[in-house]
């Protein structure tokens, strides 16, 4: 009973602070679909799509996998498919990026990743959740660090979003944004289920 007490309130608190993706409309859908393989052809069940309140000049196209979990697969900017590297930095770059000091890309990396890039249902995790951590995997706080080149780099623990039948799980995940504001790389460096 508590794991789904928790799971609602996860859920509903994530549906408060972000627009929910949905479903993609038949246009797009064609669009996703363009150059697939017959056997390879998604349904609409299958993809959502996020238009950040936040970033309005992109949406970001997720691939529902497993239990509903939703991976970002590709953006969307001038009605054009992109990565999402790209669409982070169309997106960053139109609120500043390349003006902003050190602190500003900082902040505009992060409100990129809580209100864009885990808009699909990841929570970068500010404090140590309660009974958090083991021997091997230590909890450790967020790391922002602006290099001179005018790149970003994020570490920190990232919660997954929450499903009822299964424990809570964690990644400790890097972003590196570049000097332009795309979004180069995204990588786990450890996992932790609680």
């Amino acid at each position: 009973m508590k794991k789904i007490l928790w799971a609602f309130c996860m859920i509903l608190t994530t549906t408060l602070t972000w627009a929910a993706p949905e479903p993609p409309d038949a246009a797009l859908l064609e669009k996703i679909n363009a150059g697939r393989d017959e056997k390879q052809l998604l349904k609409a069940d299958q993809v959502r799509v996020l238009k950040p309140a936040d970033f309005p000049e992109v949406s970001l196209i997720g691939y529902v996998i497993g239990q509903g979990d939703c991976l970002i697969g590709s953006g969307l900017v001038d009605n054009k498919l992109v990565t999402p590297g790209e669409a982070c930095g169309v997106a960053l770059r139109a609120h500043g990026w390349e003006q902003a000091d050190s602190q500003g890309k900082i902040a505009l990396a992060l409100q990129w990743l809580e209100h864009a890039q885990f808009g699909f249902g990841e929570t970068l995790l500010q404090k140590r959740p309660l009974h958090f951590g083991t021997n091997w995997v230590k909890w450790s706080n967020l790391e922002t660090v602006a290099n001179e080149s005018g790149s970003v780099r994020v570490i920190g623990w990232v919660e997954l979003r929450p499903t009822p039948d299964s424990p809570r799980r964690f990644h400790k995940k890097l972003y590196w944004f570049s000097k332009e504001g795309n979004l180069l790389r995204s990588r786990i460096l450890e996992t932790y289920e609680l």
